[in-house]
């Protein structure tokens, strides 16, 4: 407990005991396959997908800022993992495992982080589905913890610094420049003038 530490520790023992409380739900056929359904969603390619049909419907500005994102996002997740590299919880103690172990960090949750990400961007832009999107990505954060890859402090940080991206490219990132490199380039490929 040397320099107040302490609350490390505490955080710690309460990030187990919450997850142990949440993966104990598991085990009902029917939940664990809504949870493998829901956590499938925060997979990138699901919102990579979805901007592609965002551009293909000429949603230019939304579809460019969440393809954007998900290369920002993507590259995050990845430096965070490889500095943290915090072993996954069922490698450190047993856990039900509805969907099977995953490899790599736990530390953050990818998949709450894209969601998040995706949610703030979308959000902007289609103000209906705001709600609907947080609240999709909150459970997908759950369903990490439910499935037992990841621990609640995984899921958190995920989902702060995916909020954190989304801001990001809304506010800072210069996606109309951006915009009119990319239509530029496309009407002289096209042959336009």
């Amino acid at each position: 407990m040397a320099f107040g530490l302490g609350w490390i520790d505490k955080a710690v023992g309460w990030d187990r005991t919450l997850l142990q409380s949440i993966n104990n739900l598991s085990g009902n056929p029917l939940l664990d396959l809504l949870f493998i359904f829901i956590t499938n969603v925060g997979f990138y390619a699901v919102w990579a997908l979805l901007a592609a049909i965002l551009l293909w419907k000429r949603e230019k500005k939304a579809g460019l800022t969440l393809l954007f994102g998900l290369a920002v996002d993507i590259v995050t997740i990845v430096v965070l993992k490889t500095a943290f590299h915090r072993p996954r919880p069922f490698e450190v103690f047993e856990l039900r495992l509805p969907a099977g172990g995953e490899i790599g960090s736990s530390f953050p949750s990818g998949h709450t982080q894209t969601a998040f990400m995706a949610a703030t961007i979308l959000g902007s832009f289609y103000r209906k589905a705001r709600w609907p999107l947080f609240a999709l990505s909150i459970l997908i954060g759950f369903s990490r913890l439910y499935l037992g890859v990841h621990y609640p402090l995984d899921v958190l940080a995920g989902a702060l610094t995916g909020a954190s991206i989304g801001l990001f490219m809304l506010n800072i990132f210069p996606i109309q420049k951006l915009q009119d490199k990319l239509q530029g380039f496309w009407n002289r490929m096209k042959g336009d003038k």
